[in-house]
């Protein structure tokens, strides 16, 4: 998963669509400074529920 789309749309609370995502994977601790979390925890949840 490209960093640019992890940390302009999901994890940006000012982005138009993804504000909400973002505010909640903020609030469950995601942080921008380090995308590499969420990237990881969205390829693991792809490959366990594939």
């Amino acid at each position: 998963m490209d960093r640019r789309k992890i940390c302009l749309y999901l994890l940006n609370p000012d982005h138009p669509r993804g504000a909400a995502k973002a505010k909640f994977f903020i609030g469950v601790g995601f942080h921008p400074d380090e995308f590499w979390h969420l990237r990881d925890a969205l390829c693991g949840h792809a490959v366990m529920a594939h």
